[in-house]
């Protein structure tokens, strides 16, 4: 993957430098790849990325002459295209495919980025009255913190914390850790979020390789279970709860025959800090409305029982938007290895990747879940 931040380099540059690197370390050539699913939320929305293809982008790369596909999933973008690669692969459609996520969020005018964020919400309810992002996770910390006794404090400390994490990724967007004092008292964006509550607007992309085959010298990953799924509006009892993310998790815990005692970190949407800790809930890893005192007692940090995003995470290694899901990935390979210097966690054997996309209805409108293990 490329660092993540406020990228002046053409979309195509970030795609050649991430695919690039991604082929290298799989020691694959780029004839031996059999196609190419290519992620991007804003593709055809801002003007550099305006009817950009795949094939024009992976030019430079050397893959020329095979199916090439864009998928637009919202933030799950990155995601959806490695789960379309899993499962073409996993059923013999083809053997070795190429993922790449990128996006370029900083040089998109407002009118343009208005338009990306109202495409991702239902235009005739949450879109109709300009409930985008910040304003839809307020009013779900609200609701959380009235029905659970969520604190303020302890939503920032998810931001304490995944700075803290990433400071320590040379590939992240904010690289410096901030205080409880720093994120409590930055400026008001929607109450009761503030700024350092929110994930920046990043440009990057990333890129990995899926195959059936054993894969180079270097130990691979493998996807134990792949889970993406819509909201069931019938079945969700509360706003603070995303019964996307419950079902995407219920499809790859049974793909994988895992349950989220098995998982020994995790990398999740942490859009806002509020996500952070709904997320907790809706993966099982704790009960219901016990997010608060999971994140007050330690249990995601580094040293805790459970890391959660020591990459730092949307709100510090940076959100742009159809690269998110394929870095997870990318950590998810760096921890394996043992190669997160500084932020390596204790246990990488079982790892867990979330992202959700959209708002619809009161909820994330789409998730994905990929449960990602050591090779046997």
């Amino acid at each position: 993957m490329t660092r993540f931040g406020a990228r002046p380099e053409p979309l195509r540059e970030l795609v050649h430098e991430a695919a690039s690197e991604a082929l290298r370390d799989a020691e694959v050539e780029s004839r031996e790849i059999d196609a190419v699913y290519f992620a991007s939320a804003l593709a055809g929305i801002t003007d550099e990325q305006a009817g950009v293809l795949p094939a024009v982008l992976l030019r430079t790369v050397g893959i020329a002459g095979r199916p090439m596909l864009r998928i637009e999933n919202a933030c799950a973008s990155g995601s959806t295209a490695l789960a379309e690669a899993f499962w073409a692969v996993r059923n013999g459609r083809y053997r070795t495919v190429l993922v790449v996520g990128a996006e370029k969020m900083t040089q998109a005018g407002s009118a343009q980025a208005a338009k990306a964020m109202a495409g991702s919400t239902d235009a005739e309810f949450e879109g109709r009255v300009g409930l985008l992002a910040p304003a839809f996770f307020a009013m779900v910390a609200r609701r959380h913190m009235q029905e659970h006794g969520t604190t303020r404090e302890q939503m920032a400390k998810v931001a304490v914390k995944n700075h803290a994490n990433g400071a320590k990724n040379p590939k992240a967007h904010i690289q410096r850790e901030v205080t409880l004092e720093q994120v409590l008292g930055s400026a008001p964006v929607s109450d009761p979020l503030q700024l350092l509550d929110c994930c920046p607007v990043s440009d990057g992309a990333a890129a990995v390789v899926v195959t059936a085959g054993p894969g180079g010298r270097r130990p691979p990953l493998v996807v134990a279970g792949s889970g993406v799924s819509t909201a069931a509006f019938s079945s969700n009892p509360s706003m603070t709860s995303f019964s996307a993310t419950r079902l995407a998790a219920n499809l790859a815990y049974s793909m994988a025959e895992l349950t989220a005692r098995d998982v020994r970190w995790a990398e999740v949407h942490d859009c806002f800090t509020i996500a952070e800790l709904l997320h907790y809930e809706d993966l099982q890893f704790c009960d219901p409305g016990a997010a608060g005192r999971l994140i007050e007692e330690g249990a995601t940090s580094l040293g805790g029982r459970l890391p959660v995003n020591p990459s730092g995470g949307l709100k510090s290694r940076g959100h742009p938007l159809g690269a998110t899901g394929v870095a997870q990935v990318v950590e998810a390979l760096g921890q394996l290895r043992g190669e997160a210097f500084g932020r390596q966690v204790a246990d990488p054997s079982v790892a867990l990747v979330h992202t959700i996309g959209g708002i619809v209805r009161g909820e994330g409108a789409v998730a994905a879940v990929h449960i990602l293990t050591e090779a046997a």
